[in-house]
């Protein structure tokens, strides 16, 4: 018997791990997952850059973050949180890089 708990326990364990989602964010990483509150969300990342109902009528947070600046590399990273009522339902985000070059034409 102790076994079969032992193994539920792990197994419910590994299955919420798969859940959690780490955000490159303010040069850490921050961890995100389903059914953390707006607050929670808002002391992982602070306030979002905006929000918006979507069609469903599920609140929407956008974050937007510009990475440090290089000579010719501008990246930045955006992350979409989607609320169920007051709790994460799920997100996603991006990191675009943006390559340029200056030529000069004498």
């Amino acid at each position: 018997m102790r076994s079969m708990t032992v193994t539920a326990f792990m197994a419910a364990a590994l299955i919420l791990s798969a859940c959690a989602t780490t955000i490159p964010w303010d040069g850490g990483y921050a961890p995100l997952q389903p059914g953390m509150t707006k607050g929670q969300v808002e002391m992982a990342f602070g306030s979002p850059t905006r929000s918006f109902l979507d069609a469903d009528g599920n609140t929407v947070w956008v974050y937007e973050k510009a990475g440090a600046p290089s000579d010719a590399v501008v990246s930045s990273t955006e992350l979409i949180i989607r609320f169920a009522g007051d709790r994460v339902m799920n997100s996603s985000h991006s990191t675009s890089t943006t390559n340029t070059t200056t030529t000069f034409n004498p």
